[in-house]
């Protein structure tokens, strides 16, 4: 008998969790955009105090060309993603601002810039949270950036050898290639199209059980230490990339 009460009140705890998780998920859909995926779920806050625009079109909205190579030539190396040298900070909105004028800030967290060779640069940003406060804090910051000319990377598939092409090498041949280095494995999203990316994973030259950790350690800065494990052509909307939360009509 004590068995049966057990059980009855162990599934009464079930039926309210899961009537709690509903609720909290209905409350969240009316606060995100339905086709935001798992990385951009949690940035409906992250905005506050900037201006936000998602309703008008690039064309209305980008009134200044810049060439790839000065886009570049700024952004390059400051993707706070990427950053691994101490004495590198990565851009703030500030910097970027002053020197690339922001003109739109779209809700899934990123800024455009018209490319005079065509095609367009993405500017991803990142957020400091305050846990205490529990809100977003300070300005803006670089947490990704990439060129979109809509016919690059169609032969990248094709380039790439398992077990031999490193991430190094990948760079090479995609200058702006998405790297997620937070997930195990490690993976990174190259743009295809507008509705595929090319996901690519990596395995690690060294093991903690053969190596001594300072050899470990050491080859971890070193991207030639990295090889291909798996390619893969996924859906851009699904995939686990900076790219995949760029709205359809913002792609060249």
């Amino acid at each position: 008998m004590k068995k049966f009460y057990v059980c009855v009140i162990i599934g009464c705890l079930l039926v309210i969790a899961f009537v709690v998780y509903r609720s909290e998920m209905d409350a969240r859909k009316n606060l995100e955009p339905e086709s935001w995926n798992t990385e951009t779920q949690f940035n409906f806050n992250r905005l506050e105090g900037y201006a936000v625009e998602d309703d008008r079109s690039l064309d209305e909205l980008l009134t200044v060309e810049y060439g790839i190579e000065e886009l570049r030539e700024f952004f390059g190396g400051r993707n706070s993603n990427e950053v691994s040298n101490e004495d590198e900070y990565p851009l703030t909105y500030t910097e970027v601002n002053k020197r690339f004028p922001v003109e739109v800030i779209r809700s899934r967290n990123y800024s455009v810039y018209k490319v005079i060779e065509g095609g367009y640069f993405y500017v991803f940003w990142q957020r400091g949270f305050d846990s205490k406060a529990g809100k977003y804090v300070g300005d803006l910051h670089v947490y990704f950036s990439g060129y979109i000319n809509g016919t690059q990377n169609q032969n990248l598939l094709y380039s790439i050898n398992v077990d031999e092409t490193t991430i190094a090498d990948v760079r090479k041949l995609d200058p702006d290639v998405n790297f997620t280095f937070l997930e195990t494995p490690i993976r990174s999203c190259s743009y295809l199209d507008k509705e595929h990316l090319l996901e690519i994973k990596y395995w690690y030259k060294y093991n903690r059980c053969d190596a001594d950790n300072e050899t470990y350690e050491k080859g971890v800065k070193d991207e030639n230490n990295f090889f291909v494990d798996s390619v893969e052509i996924v859906p851009r909307e699904e995939a686990l990339s900076n790219y995949s939360s760029i709205m359809e009509k913002d792609l060249p």
